[in-house]
């Protein structure tokens, strides 16, 4: 697969450039990780309550739920490029908010334009990328570049998580901007990117075309539906347990600094995981055995943190950096390869609004059942919910793919 890559842009054929281009966009985009060790105690010191900080995460996931499947469609119907470009600009204008902002007010809309601007790349990235590879009939290499595209963003966001904590001690505000000023070389970037061509007499041109898109992917494709499900309950269940990080590290003694540290150490975990997901093929069997072992993952992970509260328990979250690196690779692999090209934007956002329409609904809850019952209770609640959604899953899968 790597020879691929590399022969790939040596022949430099048609639309080459935006192979790399792709690349290096999904590469800059894990700079967004400079906020992570920092984003909860910025809450904190300018008097957001847990409720209104579980609030906020519930906002942005069900602005992206509700921004996604339309904002797909005009990727499909317009143009890939140009949403790229509305997305990266919005989220631009959020991180700049957040660097000036102080409120409750301020910080949601922030959050709204993330999810926003997020709902505007989610489609139409992947599509740009696979329907450049269909033009130049290497198809089969999408897993290989979207691996690389993944490994490079979790590096990225590594050395970000790192320099959150020599940043706040200069200025609180100075993660938000330097997030800021690389969203701006995204946009130089996807500037340079050229539309490939499709099928003229094929595309989308009515918003009542919707209906045949979702008939397509729930009714009439048995194995894009189950890919859909599959790739949203492994995806959520990877999420849902991103916000209780920084709690069970502070109650263990780690400092923003050492924080960042761990954080850094899932980056790569998750860089690891997908360039080896890369060589993962689209049959049956395997799409079957992975999510077996990646749920299997989730659930251990979930547990684990539920049970233990100790210095060393960051560890544990190494199984959900497995999931989060790899099953993006696997699964947009395999849905891309069930989806005909003048509605690829659209049936990705359709799965990105299953996943994030779930985590925004259970997020929602889940601090006001945290302040409840604690963090930990909440989380081998939440271990044992995926556990019994996997089995559901993983008993309705195709026979054959």
């Amino acid at each position: 697969m790597f020879k691929l890559c590399v022969l790939s842009v040596r022949s430099r054929g048609r639309l080459w450039w935006n192979l790399p281009v792709c690349v290096a966009i999904a590469t800059l985009s894990g700079v967004m990780g400079i906020v992570m060790p920092m984003l909860m105690p910025y809450w904190v010191k300018y008097g957001l309550t847990p409720g209104m900080i579980w609030f906020l995460q519930g906002a942005f996931a069900v602005t992206l739920a509700l921004c996604i499947i339309p904002t797909g469609y005009l990727a499909d119907v317009k143009s890939r490029k140009a949403c790229l470009m509305i997305g990266v600009a919005l989220c631009l204008v959020g991180d700049l908010i957040y660097a000036y902002g102080s409120s409750f007010g301020e910080f949601l809309t922030a959050e709204i334009l993330l999810g926003v601007g997020m709902a505007f790349t989610a489609g139409a990235d992947g599509a740009l990328l696979y329907d450049t590879l269909v033009v130049r009939k290497e198809s089969k290499s999408f897993a290989c570049w979207a691996a690389w595209g993944a490994a490079g963003m979790f590096v990225v966001s590594a050395l970000a998580n790192l320099s959150s904590g020599f940043l706040v001690e200069i200025n609180e505000r100075l993660p938000f901007l330097v997030s800021a000023s690389f969203m701006v070389l995204q946009l130089l970037l996807v500037f340079t990117l050229k539309e490939p061509p499709t099928i003229k007499e094929k595309r989308l041109v009515s918003v009542r075309q919707l209906a045949g898109v979702f008939r397509f992917c729930i009714l009439e494709n048995f194995k894009l539906r189950w890919i859909i499900v599959a790739w949203s309950v492994l995806g959520v269940g990877s999420w849902l347990v991103v916000w209780f990080y920084p709690i069970y590290f502070a109650n263990s003694g780690w400092s923003v600094k050492e924080q960042g540290r761990i954080f850094a150490f899932y980056q790569l975990v998750a860089a690891v995981a997908s360039l080896a997901a890369r060589r993962f093929k689209n049959t049956h069997s395997v799409l079957s055995s992975i999510f077996v072992g990646f749920a299997i993952c989730l659930v251990l992970g979930h547990m684990l943190f539920g049970l233990l509260l100790v210095s060393w328990g960051f560890l544990f979250g190494a199984l959900h950096q497995v999931c989060r690196g790899a099953v993006p690779v696997v699964f947009s692999s395999a849905l891309h390869y069930q989806t005909p090209s003048h509605i690829r934007a659209t049936v990705s956002s359709i799965q990105g609004a299953l996943a994030t329409a779930l985590y925004g609904v259970v997020n929602l809850r889940l601090g006001y059942a945290a302040e409840a019952f604690g963090f930990q209770a909440v989380l081998l609640s939440v271990g044992l919910g995926v556990a019994g959604i996997s089995v559901l899953v993983w008993a309705y899968r195709p026979r054959a793919m």
